[in-house]
Protein backbone atom coordinates (compact mmCIF):
# COMPACT_ATOMS: atom_id res chain seq x y z
CA UNK A 1 0.00 0.00 0.00
CA UNK A 2 1.34 3.40 -0.95
CA UNK A 3 1.41 6.04 1.80
CA UNK A 4 -0.03 9.42 1.01
CA UNK A 5 1.88 12.50 2.12
CA UNK A 6 0.21 15.78 3.04
CA UNK A 7 1.52 19.23 3.74
CA UNK A 8 1.54 20.22 7.41
CA UNK A 9 -0.44 23.38 6.71
CA UNK A 10 -3.18 21.34 4.99
CA UNK A 11 -3.54 19.22 8.15
CA UNK A 12 -3.69 22.32 10.36
CA UNK A 13 -6.29 23.84 8.04
CA UNK A 14 -8.34 20.63 8.28
CA UNK A 15 -8.30 20.82 12.10
CA UNK A 16 -9.40 24.45 11.92
CA UNK A 17 -12.12 23.75 9.35
CA UNK A 18 -13.56 20.91 11.44
CA UNK A 19 -14.57 23.41 14.11
CA UNK A 20 -15.93 26.19 11.90
CA UNK A 21 -19.45 24.71 11.74
CA UNK A 22 -20.27 24.96 15.45
CA UNK A 23 -18.73 28.17 16.78
CA UNK A 24 -21.34 28.58 19.55
CA UNK A 25 -20.65 25.15 21.01
CA UNK A 26 -16.88 25.52 21.25
CA UNK A 27 -15.60 25.46 24.78
CA UNK A 28 -12.32 26.81 26.06
CA UNK A 29 -10.94 23.27 26.52
CA UNK A 30 -11.97 22.35 22.97
CA UNK A 31 -10.17 25.38 21.53
CA UNK A 32 -7.10 24.55 23.63
CA UNK A 33 -7.15 20.98 22.29
CA UNK A 34 -7.42 22.32 18.76
CA UNK A 35 -4.41 24.56 19.33
CA UNK A 36 -2.40 21.63 20.77
CA UNK A 37 -3.32 19.48 17.77
CA UNK A 38 -2.17 22.16 15.34
CA UNK A 39 1.09 22.61 17.29
CA UNK A 40 1.79 18.88 17.24
CA UNK A 41 1.15 18.68 13.50
CA UNK A 42 3.54 21.57 12.90
CA UNK A 43 6.20 19.83 15.03
CA UNK A 44 6.10 16.61 13.00
CA UNK A 45 9.22 15.92 10.91
CA UNK A 46 8.89 16.32 7.19
CA UNK A 47 8.58 13.15 5.14
CA UNK A 48 11.72 12.22 3.23
CA UNK A 49 10.25 12.31 -0.27
CA UNK A 50 11.39 13.54 -3.65
CA UNK A 51 9.36 14.17 -6.79
CA UNK A 52 9.67 11.50 -9.45
CA UNK A 53 9.28 11.63 -13.20
CA UNK A 54 7.15 8.76 -14.51
CA UNK A 55 8.34 7.12 -17.70
CA UNK A 56 5.32 8.48 -19.60
CA UNK A 57 6.56 12.03 -18.82
CA UNK A 58 10.29 11.38 -19.28
CA UNK A 59 12.33 12.76 -22.15
CA UNK A 60 14.30 9.49 -22.37
CA UNK A 61 11.22 7.46 -23.35
CA UNK A 62 11.35 7.46 -27.13
CA UNK A 63 8.52 5.16 -28.14
CA UNK A 64 8.13 1.48 -28.78
CA UNK A 65 10.44 -1.22 -30.07
CA UNK A 66 8.95 -4.62 -30.87
CA UNK A 67 5.76 -3.70 -29.04
CA UNK A 68 7.46 -2.52 -25.83
CA UNK A 69 8.28 0.94 -24.58
CA UNK A 70 11.91 1.91 -25.04
CA UNK A 71 14.14 4.07 -22.85
CA UNK A 72 17.15 5.54 -24.62
CA UNK A 73 19.14 6.40 -21.47
CA UNK A 74 22.23 4.17 -21.30
CA UNK A 75 21.30 3.12 -17.72
CA UNK A 76 17.54 3.24 -18.27
CA UNK A 77 14.90 0.65 -17.51
CA UNK A 78 14.57 -2.26 -19.94
CA UNK A 79 10.97 -2.53 -21.14
CA UNK A 80 9.52 0.18 -18.88
CA UNK A 81 5.80 0.61 -18.31
CA UNK A 82 4.20 4.08 -18.42
CA UNK A 83 3.93 4.35 -14.61
CA UNK A 84 7.50 3.16 -13.93
CA UNK A 85 10.20 5.59 -12.85
CA UNK A 86 13.93 5.60 -12.16
CA UNK A 87 16.50 7.92 -10.63
CA UNK A 88 17.56 9.16 -14.08
CA UNK A 89 14.17 10.48 -15.18
CA UNK A 90 14.01 13.98 -16.64
CA UNK A 91 10.72 15.67 -17.41
CA UNK A 92 9.89 16.38 -21.07
CA UNK A 93 9.85 20.07 -21.92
Amino acid sequence: MVDEYIRKQDAVDAVDAATQDSTENRTHSFRAGQARSASRIKALPAADVVPVVRCRDCKHLVGTFRGKLYCRHNCGIVGPKENDFCSRGERKE
